[in-house]
């Protein structure tokens, strides 16, 4: 099962894309935009109503210190959440 592999070892993208990928609703993989490190852009060009799982202060092979969430829900809107409660970053 997908949660007892991951229980001893730290989450990864690809961890993450199975959760969404075995779990996710419909409507939930459809905005799904996916995993990308902080100093990364989306594949493609970010669009509406996408959310987006960013490692934090991370690139793709340093690991980073934790997973954010970033939501377009809009042209003028953007939710961003973090469970350490860390403001998002400038850059």
């Amino acid at each position: 099962m997908i949660i007892k592999s991951m229980m001893s070892n730290e989450l990864s993208e690809n961890d993450i894309d199975s959760i969404i990928n075995y779990f996710g609703t419909k409507n939930q993989k459809a905005l799904y935009g996916g995993c990308i490190a902080s100093n990364e852009q989306p594949s493609s060009e970010p669009s509406t109503a996408k959310f987006y799982i960013v490692n934090l202060f991370g690139t793709r092979n340093s690991g980073g210190t934790h997973w954010t969430l970033l939501y377009n829900c809009s042209n003028d809107c953007v939710i961003y959440f973090d469970s350490f409660g860390v403001n998002p970053p400038n850059d």
